[in-house]
Protein backbone atom coordinates (compact mmCIF):
# COMPACT_ATOMS: atom_id res chain seq x y z
CA UNK A 1 0.00 0.00 0.00
CA UNK A 2 3.00 2.38 0.17
CA UNK A 3 2.70 3.13 -3.51
CA UNK A 4 -1.03 3.70 -3.08
CA UNK A 5 -0.50 6.28 -0.38
CA UNK A 6 2.24 7.97 -2.41
CA UNK A 7 -0.25 8.42 -5.23
CA UNK A 8 -2.81 9.62 -2.70
CA UNK A 9 -0.31 12.19 -1.44
CA UNK A 10 0.23 13.31 -5.04
CA UNK A 11 -3.53 13.82 -5.31
CA UNK A 12 -3.50 15.98 -2.19
CA UNK A 13 -0.61 17.99 -3.63
CA UNK A 14 -2.64 18.47 -6.81
CA UNK A 15 -5.56 19.75 -4.73
CA UNK A 16 -3.29 22.24 -3.00
CA UNK A 17 -1.94 23.44 -6.33
CA UNK A 18 -5.47 23.86 -7.67
CA UNK A 19 -6.47 25.87 -4.60
CA UNK A 20 -3.54 28.24 -5.19
CA UNK A 21 -3.72 28.49 -8.98
CA UNK A 22 -7.48 28.35 -9.64
CA UNK A 23 -8.31 31.90 -8.47
CA UNK A 24 -5.80 33.35 -10.94
CA UNK A 25 -6.79 31.23 -13.92
CA UNK A 26 -9.69 33.46 -14.85
CA UNK A 27 -7.52 36.58 -14.57
CA UNK A 28 -4.78 35.15 -16.78
CA UNK A 29 -6.84 33.37 -19.44
CA UNK A 30 -10.23 35.07 -19.37
CA UNK A 31 -13.60 33.32 -19.23
CA UNK A 32 -12.62 30.64 -21.74
CA UNK A 33 -9.70 28.24 -21.72
CA UNK A 34 -8.26 25.93 -24.41
CA UNK A 35 -10.73 24.70 -27.00
CA UNK A 36 -13.31 27.24 -25.93
CA UNK A 37 -13.97 25.43 -22.64
CA UNK A 38 -15.04 27.74 -19.81
CA UNK A 39 -12.22 28.25 -17.33
CA UNK A 40 -14.58 27.17 -14.56
CA UNK A 41 -15.08 23.80 -16.26
CA UNK A 42 -11.32 23.23 -16.47
CA UNK A 43 -10.45 23.93 -12.85
CA UNK A 44 -13.52 22.14 -11.47
CA UNK A 45 -12.56 19.08 -13.52
CA UNK A 46 -9.05 19.24 -12.04
CA UNK A 47 -10.63 19.50 -8.61
CA UNK A 48 -12.70 16.36 -9.25
CA UNK A 49 -9.54 14.57 -10.39
CA UNK A 50 -7.57 15.66 -7.32
CA UNK A 51 -10.30 14.64 -4.89
CA UNK A 52 -10.74 11.24 -6.50
CA UNK A 53 -6.99 10.59 -6.63
CA UNK A 54 -6.40 11.66 -3.03
CA UNK A 55 -9.43 9.92 -1.50
CA UNK A 56 -9.11 6.51 -3.15
CA UNK A 57 -6.60 5.23 -0.53
CA UNK A 58 -9.04 6.33 2.18
CA UNK A 59 -11.81 4.44 0.38
CA UNK A 60 -9.63 1.31 0.36
CA UNK A 61 -8.99 1.72 4.09
CA UNK A 62 -12.71 2.16 4.76
CA UNK A 63 -13.50 -0.95 2.73
CA UNK A 64 -11.14 -2.99 4.91
CA UNK A 65 -12.71 -1.61 8.06
CA UNK A 66 -16.28 -2.46 7.07
CA UNK A 67 -15.40 -5.75 5.39
CA UNK A 68 -16.19 -4.65 1.84
CA UNK A 69 -13.62 -7.02 0.34
CA UNK A 70 -13.96 -8.98 -2.87
CA UNK A 71 -12.64 -12.48 -2.13
CA UNK A 72 -11.24 -14.42 -5.13
CA UNK A 73 -12.57 -17.79 -6.12
CA UNK A 74 -15.24 -19.43 -8.24
CA UNK A 75 -16.00 -17.38 -11.34
CA UNK A 76 -13.80 -14.44 -10.31
CA UNK A 77 -10.60 -13.61 -12.14
CA UNK A 78 -8.56 -11.70 -9.56
CA UNK A 79 -6.11 -13.62 -7.39
CA UNK A 80 -5.97 -11.64 -4.11
CA UNK A 81 -8.62 -10.22 -1.74
CA UNK A 82 -9.27 -6.69 -2.98
CA UNK A 83 -11.15 -3.82 -1.30
CA UNK A 84 -14.25 -2.42 -2.93
CA UNK A 85 -15.71 1.11 -2.50
CA UNK A 86 -13.46 2.77 -5.08
CA UNK A 87 -16.65 4.33 -6.39
CA UNK A 88 -16.89 6.37 -3.18
CA UNK A 89 -13.85 8.45 -4.18
CA UNK A 90 -15.29 9.02 -7.66
CA UNK A 91 -18.64 10.03 -6.18
CA UNK A 92 -17.11 12.54 -3.76
CA UNK A 93 -15.07 14.14 -6.54
CA UNK A 94 -18.12 14.44 -8.79
CA UNK A 95 -20.53 15.52 -6.04
CA UNK A 96 -18.15 18.26 -4.89
CA UNK A 97 -18.26 19.81 -8.34
CA UNK A 98 -22.05 19.68 -8.29
CA UNK A 99 -22.20 21.39 -4.90
CA UNK A 100 -19.65 24.07 -5.77
CA UNK A 101 -21.61 25.16 -8.84
CA UNK A 102 -25.08 26.12 -7.64
CA UNK A 103 -26.56 27.34 -10.94
CA UNK A 104 -27.71 23.97 -12.26
CA UNK A 105 -30.93 23.45 -14.16
CA UNK A 106 -33.73 21.43 -12.60
CA UNK A 107 -32.90 18.58 -14.97
CA UNK A 108 -29.27 18.35 -13.90
CA UNK A 109 -30.18 18.53 -10.22
CA UNK A 110 -32.54 15.63 -10.87
CA UNK A 111 -29.71 13.65 -12.46
CA UNK A 112 -27.43 14.37 -9.48
CA UNK A 113 -30.14 13.33 -7.00
CA UNK A 114 -30.93 10.10 -8.81
CA UNK A 115 -27.24 9.28 -9.17
CA UNK A 116 -26.76 9.83 -5.41
CA UNK A 117 -29.53 7.32 -4.67
CA UNK A 118 -27.95 4.76 -6.98
CA UNK A 119 -24.55 5.32 -5.36
CA UNK A 120 -25.98 4.88 -1.86
CA UNK A 121 -27.72 1.70 -2.96
CA UNK A 122 -24.49 0.36 -4.45
CA UNK A 123 -22.61 1.26 -1.26
CA UNK A 124 -25.08 -0.84 0.76
CA UNK A 125 -24.68 -3.69 -1.72
CA UNK A 126 -20.89 -3.57 -1.32
CA UNK A 127 -20.99 -3.48 2.50
CA UNK A 128 -24.16 -5.31 3.57
CA UNK A 129 -25.80 -6.87 0.52
CA UNK A 130 -29.13 -5.87 -1.00
CA UNK A 131 -31.66 -8.25 -2.62
CA UNK A 132 -31.86 -7.94 -6.39
CA UNK A 133 -35.53 -6.95 -6.36
CA UNK A 134 -34.82 -4.13 -3.91
CA UNK A 135 -31.94 -2.90 -6.06
CA UNK A 136 -34.14 -2.86 -9.12
CA UNK A 137 -36.95 -1.05 -7.27
CA UNK A 138 -34.61 1.70 -6.04
CA UNK A 139 -33.04 2.07 -9.48
CA UNK A 140 -36.49 2.61 -10.97
CA UNK A 141 -37.30 5.09 -8.18
CA UNK A 142 -34.12 7.01 -9.01
CA UNK A 143 -35.14 7.04 -12.68
CA UNK A 144 -38.57 8.36 -11.66
CA UNK A 145 -36.88 11.34 -9.96
CA UNK A 146 -34.86 11.99 -13.10
CA UNK A 147 -37.97 11.82 -15.30
CA UNK A 148 -39.87 14.09 -12.89
CA UNK A 149 -37.11 16.68 -13.26
CA UNK A 150 -37.64 16.71 -17.02
CA UNK A 151 -34.97 14.32 -18.29
CA UNK A 152 -36.80 12.00 -20.63
CA UNK A 153 -36.52 10.75 -24.18
CA UNK A 154 -38.69 12.91 -26.45
CA UNK A 155 -39.05 11.63 -29.99
CA UNK A 156 -42.49 9.97 -30.13
CA UNK A 157 -45.69 11.82 -31.15
CA UNK A 158 -47.20 14.02 -28.38
CA UNK A 159 -50.05 11.61 -27.67
CA UNK A 160 -50.93 9.64 -24.55
CA UNK A 161 -49.32 6.51 -25.92
CA UNK A 162 -46.32 8.52 -27.07
CA UNK A 163 -45.79 9.94 -23.56
CA UNK A 164 -46.11 6.50 -21.97
CA UNK A 165 -43.77 5.02 -24.55
CA UNK A 166 -41.13 7.70 -23.90
CA UNK A 167 -41.31 7.14 -20.14
CA UNK A 168 -40.97 3.37 -20.52
CA UNK A 169 -38.08 3.72 -22.96
CA UNK A 170 -36.36 6.17 -20.60
CA UNK A 171 -36.65 3.68 -17.74
CA UNK A 172 -35.34 0.90 -19.97
CA UNK A 173 -32.43 3.03 -21.20
CA UNK A 174 -31.24 4.25 -17.79
CA UNK A 175 -31.76 0.99 -15.88
CA UNK A 176 -30.25 -0.95 -18.76
CA UNK A 177 -27.10 1.19 -19.03
CA UNK A 178 -26.74 1.24 -15.24
CA UNK A 179 -26.64 -2.54 -15.04
CA UNK A 180 -24.64 -2.83 -18.25
CA UNK A 181 -21.78 -0.93 -16.61
CA UNK A 182 -22.09 -3.19 -13.59
CA UNK A 183 -21.73 -6.17 -15.92
CA UNK A 184 -18.77 -4.50 -17.64
CA UNK A 185 -16.88 -4.19 -14.36
CA UNK A 186 -15.19 -7.57 -14.72
CA UNK A 187 -11.58 -6.59 -15.40
CA UNK A 188 -9.36 -4.06 -13.66
CA UNK A 189 -9.74 -0.66 -15.28
CA UNK A 190 -12.39 -1.72 -17.78
CA UNK A 191 -15.52 -0.01 -16.41
CA UNK A 192 -13.78 3.11 -15.07
CA UNK A 193 -11.71 3.58 -18.23
CA UNK A 194 -14.69 2.98 -20.51
CA UNK A 195 -16.76 5.46 -18.51
CA UNK A 196 -13.98 8.04 -18.82
CA UNK A 197 -13.89 7.59 -22.60
CA UNK A 198 -17.68 7.78 -22.86
CA UNK A 199 -17.77 10.91 -20.69
CA UNK A 200 -15.04 12.50 -22.86
CA UNK A 201 -17.05 12.09 -26.05
CA UNK A 202 -20.33 13.13 -24.44
CA UNK A 203 -18.58 16.21 -23.07
CA UNK A 204 -17.07 16.97 -26.46
CA UNK A 205 -20.48 16.71 -28.11
CA UNK A 206 -21.91 19.00 -25.42
CA UNK A 207 -19.19 21.60 -26.08
CA UNK A 208 -19.83 21.50 -29.83
CA UNK A 209 -23.56 22.07 -29.25
CA UNK A 210 -23.08 24.86 -26.71
CA UNK A 211 -24.30 22.93 -23.64
CA UNK A 212 -21.75 24.22 -21.14
CA UNK A 213 -23.40 22.93 -17.94
CA UNK A 214 -23.77 19.46 -19.40
CA UNK A 215 -20.15 19.56 -20.58
CA UNK A 216 -19.02 20.47 -17.06
CA UNK A 217 -20.73 17.40 -15.58
CA UNK A 218 -19.32 15.15 -18.30
CA UNK A 219 -15.77 16.38 -17.79
CA UNK A 220 -16.13 16.25 -14.00
CA UNK A 221 -17.16 12.60 -14.31
CA UNK A 222 -14.27 11.98 -16.71
CA UNK A 223 -11.80 13.58 -14.28
CA UNK A 224 -13.12 11.72 -11.23
CA UNK A 225 -12.96 8.36 -13.03
CA UNK A 226 -9.45 9.16 -14.29
CA UNK A 227 -8.28 10.04 -10.78
CA UNK A 228 -9.34 6.60 -9.58
CA UNK A 229 -7.97 4.68 -12.55
CA UNK A 230 -4.25 4.48 -11.54
CA UNK A 231 -5.24 2.49 -8.43
CA UNK A 232 -7.54 0.18 -10.34
CA UNK A 233 -5.56 -0.52 -13.51
CA UNK A 234 -1.81 -1.18 -13.58
CA UNK A 235 -0.82 -2.33 -17.07
CA UNK A 236 2.85 -2.48 -16.08
CA UNK A 237 2.04 -5.52 -13.94
CA UNK A 238 1.89 -8.89 -15.59
CA UNK A 239 -1.78 -9.41 -14.71
CA UNK A 240 -2.63 -5.65 -14.66
CA UNK A 241 -4.26 -6.20 -11.27
CA UNK A 242 -5.38 -3.16 -9.31
CA UNK A 243 -5.29 -2.32 -5.60
CA UNK A 244 -8.99 -1.45 -5.29
CA UNK A 245 -12.19 -2.15 -7.23
CA UNK A 246 -15.05 0.16 -8.16
CA UNK A 247 -17.62 -2.00 -6.45
CA UNK A 248 -21.32 -1.79 -7.25
CA UNK A 249 -21.34 1.72 -5.82
CA UNK A 250 -18.93 2.88 -8.51
CA UNK A 251 -20.03 0.89 -11.55
CA UNK A 252 -23.75 1.59 -11.14
CA UNK A 253 -23.11 5.27 -10.32
CA UNK A 254 -21.03 5.70 -13.47
CA UNK A 255 -23.56 3.88 -15.64
CA UNK A 256 -26.57 5.73 -14.23
CA UNK A 257 -24.93 9.15 -14.54
CA UNK A 258 -23.74 8.58 -18.11
CA UNK A 259 -27.15 7.25 -19.17
CA UNK A 260 -28.88 10.33 -17.75
CA UNK A 261 -26.41 12.82 -19.19
CA UNK A 262 -26.73 11.17 -22.60
CA UNK A 263 -30.48 11.69 -22.86
CA UNK A 264 -30.36 15.12 -21.21
CA UNK A 265 -28.37 16.50 -24.13
CA UNK A 266 -30.06 18.25 -27.03
CA UNK A 267 -28.95 15.42 -29.33
CA UNK A 268 -31.57 13.22 -27.63
CA UNK A 269 -34.54 15.44 -28.40
CA UNK A 270 -36.81 15.95 -31.36
CA UNK A 271 -35.73 13.14 -33.66
CA UNK A 272 -34.88 9.44 -33.47
CA UNK A 273 -31.71 10.31 -35.41
CA UNK A 274 -30.38 12.31 -32.45
CA UNK A 275 -30.51 9.22 -30.22
CA UNK A 276 -27.85 7.60 -32.36
CA UNK A 277 -25.09 9.79 -30.84
CA UNK A 278 -25.37 8.43 -27.25
CA UNK A 279 -26.12 4.93 -28.55
CA UNK A 280 -22.87 4.90 -30.51
CA UNK A 281 -20.84 6.37 -27.64
CA UNK A 282 -22.06 3.68 -25.25
CA UNK A 283 -22.38 0.86 -27.75
CA UNK A 284 -19.90 -1.42 -25.94
CA UNK A 285 -21.92 -1.87 -22.71
CA UNK A 286 -25.10 -2.08 -24.81
CA UNK A 287 -23.59 -4.82 -26.96
CA UNK A 288 -22.37 -6.73 -23.91
CA UNK A 289 -25.78 -6.55 -22.22
CA UNK A 290 -27.65 -7.63 -25.36
CA UNK A 291 -25.21 -10.50 -26.04
CA UNK A 292 -25.36 -12.02 -22.56
CA UNK A 293 -29.13 -11.57 -22.35
CA UNK A 294 -29.76 -13.41 -25.61
CA UNK A 295 -27.34 -16.23 -24.79
CA UNK A 296 -28.48 -16.70 -21.18
CA UNK A 297 -32.16 -16.80 -22.12
CA UNK A 298 -31.44 -19.12 -25.02
CA UNK A 299 -29.41 -21.49 -22.83
CA UNK A 300 -31.95 -21.39 -19.98
CA UNK A 301 -29.54 -19.78 -17.51
CA UNK A 302 -32.02 -17.05 -16.54
CA UNK A 303 -35.80 -17.30 -16.48
CA UNK A 304 -36.92 -13.95 -15.07
CA UNK A 305 -35.74 -10.40 -14.40
CA UNK A 306 -34.51 -11.15 -10.87
CA UNK A 307 -32.31 -14.01 -12.04
CA UNK A 308 -31.05 -11.83 -14.89
CA UNK A 309 -29.81 -9.25 -12.34
CA UNK A 310 -28.40 -11.87 -9.95
CA UNK A 311 -26.68 -14.14 -12.47
CA UNK A 312 -22.92 -13.64 -12.75
CA UNK A 313 -21.23 -15.69 -15.44
CA UNK A 314 -18.11 -15.60 -17.56
CA UNK A 315 -19.87 -15.00 -20.84
CA UNK A 316 -19.34 -11.24 -21.17
CA UNK A 317 -17.56 -9.52 -24.04
CA UNK A 318 -14.29 -9.24 -22.10
CA UNK A 319 -14.49 -12.87 -20.93
CA UNK A 320 -14.89 -14.03 -24.52
CA UNK A 321 -11.83 -12.01 -25.55
CA UNK A 322 -9.88 -13.62 -22.72
CA UNK A 323 -11.10 -16.98 -23.97
CA UNK A 324 -9.36 -16.26 -27.27
CA UNK A 325 -6.05 -16.22 -25.42
CA UNK A 326 -5.67 -12.49 -24.84
CA UNK A 327 -4.15 -11.14 -21.65
CA UNK A 328 -6.16 -8.92 -19.32
CA UNK A 329 -4.38 -5.71 -20.30
CA UNK A 330 -4.70 -6.57 -23.99
CA UNK A 331 -8.42 -7.16 -23.57
CA UNK A 332 -8.88 -3.86 -21.73
CA UNK A 333 -6.82 -2.00 -24.35
CA UNK A 334 -8.87 -3.45 -27.22
CA UNK A 335 -12.17 -2.47 -25.58
CA UNK A 336 -10.77 1.02 -24.91
CA UNK A 337 -9.91 1.27 -28.60
CA UNK A 338 -13.39 0.12 -29.64
CA UNK A 339 -14.88 2.79 -27.36
CA UNK A 340 -12.66 5.43 -28.96
CA UNK A 341 -13.60 4.38 -32.48
CA UNK A 342 -17.29 4.48 -31.66
CA UNK A 343 -16.91 7.87 -30.00
CA UNK A 344 -15.17 9.23 -33.09
CA UNK A 345 -17.99 7.87 -35.28
CA UNK A 346 -20.55 9.62 -33.07
CA UNK A 347 -18.60 12.88 -33.23
CA UNK A 348 -18.56 12.77 -37.04
CA UNK A 349 -22.37 12.68 -37.10
CA UNK A 350 -22.65 16.36 -36.16
CA UNK A 351 -24.57 18.03 -38.94
CA UNK A 352 -25.15 14.78 -40.82
CA UNK A 353 -28.45 13.78 -42.34
CA UNK A 354 -30.84 11.18 -41.02
CA UNK A 355 -29.85 8.64 -43.67
CA UNK A 356 -26.14 9.02 -42.87
CA UNK A 357 -26.78 8.58 -39.15
CA UNK A 358 -28.80 5.42 -39.65
CA UNK A 359 -26.21 4.03 -42.05
CA UNK A 360 -23.51 4.45 -39.40
CA UNK A 361 -25.72 2.84 -36.78
CA UNK A 362 -26.52 -0.02 -39.13
CA UNK A 363 -22.84 -0.53 -39.90
CA UNK A 364 -21.95 -0.68 -36.19
CA UNK A 365 -24.83 -3.07 -35.51
CA UNK A 366 -23.68 -5.41 -38.27
CA UNK A 367 -20.07 -5.34 -37.03
CA UNK A 368 -21.09 -6.14 -33.46
CA UNK A 369 -23.42 -8.84 -34.76
CA UNK A 370 -20.56 -10.47 -36.62
CA UNK A 371 -18.29 -10.22 -33.55
CA UNK A 372 -20.93 -11.74 -31.28
CA UNK A 373 -21.74 -14.54 -33.72
CA UNK A 374 -18.05 -15.36 -34.23
CA UNK A 375 -17.42 -15.49 -30.48
CA UNK A 376 -20.36 -17.81 -29.87
CA UNK A 377 -19.47 -20.10 -32.78
CA UNK A 378 -15.77 -20.32 -31.80
CA UNK A 379 -16.70 -21.23 -28.25
CA UNK A 380 -19.09 -23.94 -29.39
CA UNK A 381 -16.50 -25.40 -31.74
CA UNK A 382 -13.86 -25.44 -29.02
CA UNK A 383 -11.67 -22.75 -30.58
CA UNK A 384 -12.27 -20.50 -27.56
CA UNK A 385 -12.96 -21.68 -24.05
CA UNK A 386 -14.09 -19.79 -20.94
CA UNK A 387 -11.53 -19.46 -18.15
CA UNK A 388 -13.64 -21.66 -15.89
CA UNK A 389 -16.79 -23.68 -16.65
CA UNK A 390 -20.11 -21.89 -16.35
CA UNK A 391 -21.90 -22.96 -13.20
CA UNK A 392 -25.53 -24.08 -13.29
CA UNK A 393 -28.19 -21.43 -12.86
CA UNK A 394 -29.40 -22.96 -9.58
CA UNK A 395 -25.90 -22.87 -8.03
CA UNK A 396 -25.33 -19.20 -8.82
CA UNK A 397 -28.80 -18.17 -7.69
CA UNK A 398 -28.43 -20.11 -4.42
CA UNK A 399 -25.04 -18.44 -3.80
CA UNK A 400 -26.79 -15.10 -4.05
CA UNK A 401 -29.52 -16.14 -1.60
CA UNK A 402 -26.97 -17.53 0.89
CA UNK A 403 -24.92 -14.36 0.72
CA UNK A 404 -27.94 -12.34 1.75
Amino acid sequence: MRRTYRVGAAGIAALAAIAVVAPSIGTLSGPNGPGGLPTETIWLAFLAFGLSASLTPAAASLARRVGAIDIPGGRKIHQAPTPLLGGAAIYVGFATVVLLKSSWSTELWGVATGASIVFALGFLEDTKGVPATVRLAFQIAAVAIVIRSGVVLTFLPPTWWGVIGEVLLTVLWIVGITNAFNFLDGLDGLAAGSAAINAFFLGGAAVLTGQTSLALLCFALLAAATGFLPYNYKPHRRDASGEIFLGDSGSTFLGFTLACLAINGDWAEGSPKDLIVPVLIMAVPIFDMVLITIMRVREGLVRNLTEWIVYTGRDHFHHRLLGLGMRKKETVAIIYLVNFCLGISASLLKGSGTVDAFLVLGQVTIIFGIIGYAMVVMRKRGVAQPLVPQEPREVIYQEHIDRR
